[in-house]
Order: structure tokens, then C-alpha cells, then sequence
């Protein structure tokens, strides 16, 4: 009988042990997602937005509406079927603005209800001179073309101001503060006010953050680590004393202890890592 329980101890440490071995820390499509909107593929924003959807991500599911929706309109479009772009581009939802793609949706909106469809330019008349012969641009273009690129910047920086906050709102703190380290040197008054408030909100997110991590390291006691490896290895008396608490490299805190699996010939010591979760991980065995 103390034989077949030994063997029983000893199934139990090696499931505990795959089970700790095999985790993996799973990728952040949606993450993936936002970078593939900001690059312009849109095909494959699409499919890391759905299956971050499928993972219960609700602004994932969100984004994958806009993109979705602004293919569907482009390939209606580029048919010729402007109805169906149409209801395709209603369809899409109104916080699109807020993603890389916006200007492009707009972009389409705008051919797609003006009814004009894409043309092929036309080859240059005999008559229009050469590029190279072409007088220079006025002091006064020159200022007009100045205020243009300057207007397309600050919409530029609010676009990206609008996805910081989005960002900070959704809880992807490190992409904000990345972020906003980025910003331009020549925002305007109004936009750096709106980039300090950013970090404002964004250091009381990880202030509160952090304090939500010590509260969970707080309530995982000693006494807590003992209790789940008395019921994973069906153990009684008090573990306490051998538990010392330490921290991986993602920060998170475990505690380490060394117990006795099985007797005679069949013992042998395993040493545990107890996180607060209830996992139990065998490090090592002699």
C-alpha cells in the first residue's frame, strides 16, 4: 500500500511539472493588429484583430468591424457597386476615427458619395511643358504649401493622441508611454496639454497597478503556499517554516520549498515553486 502511494506521489510531482513547464505566454494580436493598421496591411490587421475578437477582446472585435468594413467598401468600390460600398461604410463603426486607417475610410467615403470613380490619368498634353520648365513656386505658394504641411502634422499628432488615450484606456500602459515619449517636438499648446494629461492618467494607471500587485502579493501568504501543496501532495502537518518567498523574472512572487515524495528506496526530494495562483512547479528532484 505505501508503495502504491509513493507511485501516486511521484505521478503527481511530473504532472505538476509538464503543467508548469508548458506554459506560454500567448502573443498580443491585438497589438499585432494596431501595427498592421499603422502599416497599411490591412489584410493581415484584419486577422490578428479576429482572432483577438475570438479571445474575447472586445475592442479587437471592434477593430476588425472597421477594417472589415472599409475592405468590403473598397472591393464594392473598385467593382463598381457603389450601394454596397454604401451600406458597407455605414456599417463601419464611428469610433474609426481613432485608428490609423480613419483617413483612409474618409478618403473612400468621400469618392464613394461624390460618385466618382477611379480614373486613369492622362497622358500629358503637347502642349504642357516639361516639369523641368515649369516656373518656380512663389514666396506666397511656397507659404501656402508651408501651412498645408503644417496642418497636416498637428492632424497627424491628434490622430496619434487620440490612440495614446485608447491605448491608456485599454490598459497597454508600456505602448502608451512608448508612445508618447515619440511625439513631436512641435506640437501645439492645446496638444501638449493633452499629452501631459496623458501621462498623468498613465502614471496613476500604474500607480494603481502596482498597488493591486502588492495587495495580491500581501494576500499570498506563507500559510497560503502551504495549503496548496498540502493538497496537491495530500501532505499534513505545518510547511510554513521552509517556505521562502521570492520573485521571477516577470516579477511574480513565489514561494520555494523542499518536501520529502515517497520513503524507503522510492524517496526522493523535490523542491517546489507555489504561486498564487495554486500552481505547483518542481524545479528540481534528487
Amino acid at each position: 500500500m505505501k508503495r502504491l502511494v509513493c507511485i501516486l506521489l511521484a505521478v503527481l510531482a511530473a504532472a505538476a511539472a509538464l503543467s508548469g513547464c508548458g506554459k506560454k505566454e500567448e502573443p498580443d494580436y491585438y497589438m499585432q493588429g494596431y501595427d498592421a493598421v499603422k502599416a497599411g496591411k490591412y489584410e493581415e490587421a484584419l486577422e490578428a484583430f479576429e482572432t483577438a475578437a475570438k479571445q474575447g477582446d472586445e475592442q479587437a472585435e471592434t477593430a476588425a468591424e472597421i477594417v472589415s468594413g472599409y475592405l468590403n467598401a473598397q472591393e464594392a468600390y473598385m467593382l463598381g457597386n457603389l450601394e454596397s460600398a454604401k451600406a458597407f461604410l455605414k456599417e463601419i463603426p464611428e469610433n474609426y476615427k481613432y485608428y490609423a486607417i480613419g483617413e483612409d475610410i474618409d478618403a473612400l467615403r468621400q469618392k464613394v458619395y461624390s460618385g466618382n470613380m477611379e480614373e486613369v490619368p492622362e497622358e500629358p498634353k503637347e502642349s504642357d511643358p516639361p516639369a523641368t520648365d515649369r516656373p518656380e513656386m512663389t514666396e506666397e505658394s511656397k507659404l501656402s504649401v508651408e501651412k498645408e504641411e503644417e496642418f497636416s502634422r498637428r492632424e497627424e499628432t491628434d490622430l496619434e493622441l487620440q490612440q495614446i488615450h485608447e491605448l491608456i484606456k485599454s490598459g497597454y500602459l508600456d505602448q502608451a508611454k512608448e508612445r508618447l515619449n515619440s511625439l513631436p517636438s512641435d506640437m501645439t499648446d492645446g496638444q501638449r496639454q493633452k499629452a501631459e494629461q496623458y501621462r498623468s492618467e498613465l502614471s496613476d494607471q500604474q500607480k494603481n497597478d502596482t498597488q493591486e500587485n502588492k495587495k495580491s502579493d500581501t494576500d499570498f501568504t506563507p500559510e497560503k503556499a502551504a495549503e496548496y501543496v498540502r493538497r496537491q501532495y495530500q501532505l499534513e502537518g505545518d510547511l510554513g517554516d521552509g517556505l521562502v518567498a521570492k520573485y521571477d523574472a516577470d516579477g511574480n512572487k513565489y514561494y520555494e520549498l523542499m518536501i520529502q515524495s515517497g520513503s524507503g528506496d522510492d524517496a526522493e526530494i523535490l523542491t517546489l515553486h507555489v504561486f498564487g495562483d495554486g500552481t505547483v512547479q518542481v524545479t528540481d528532484r534528487r
